[in-house]
């Protein structure tokens, strides 16, 4: 028994000594699609530019509504190097919007966020209206 818990914990001990901490990217704190029409698909341009001496590989960029996608050009980024992450934003609701964008690396337990906002304006008989 005392074998099987010994395996475990090298186990344990090399699979988060795997894992680093410290990423060093850079990312635009927030991007601001300004003032959207109801409907649109506006499009916006992150860069991510590694800072680190070694290269760093984005695992997945999460989304938390079906109101935006986004997509990375080149999925490793070299060291010193950058990539764009391409965002689109389909105006499904009026008003402020803010929405988190996380970007995930493999082998780095910490995540980057960039902050999407804007507002989304109503077109009402010719006239456009915000409704909150």
């Amino acid at each position: 028994m005392k074998k099987k818990i010994y395996k475990y914990n090298i186990f344990a001990i090399l699979l988060f000594s795997c894992t680093n901490t410290e990423l060093n990217v850079s990312v635009p704190a927030n991007i601001d699609f300004g003032i959207m029409q109801y409907g649109d698909k506006v499009k916006r341009e992150a860069v991510v530019k590694n800072l680190s001496p070694k290269d760093i590989t984005i695992d997945y960029i999460a989304t938390t509504c079906d109101c935006y996608i986004a997509k990375a050009r080149e999925m490793l980024v070299k060291a010193g190097d950058s990539t764009i992450v391409d965002i689109t934003y389909h105006a499904t609701e009026t008003g402020y919007i803010e929405r988190v964008l996380p970007i995930h690396f493999i082998g780095y337990n910490t995540t980057v966020n960039i902050i999407i906002k804007g507002r989304v304006k109503l077109l009402y008989n010719g006239i456009i209206t915000t409704i909150e």
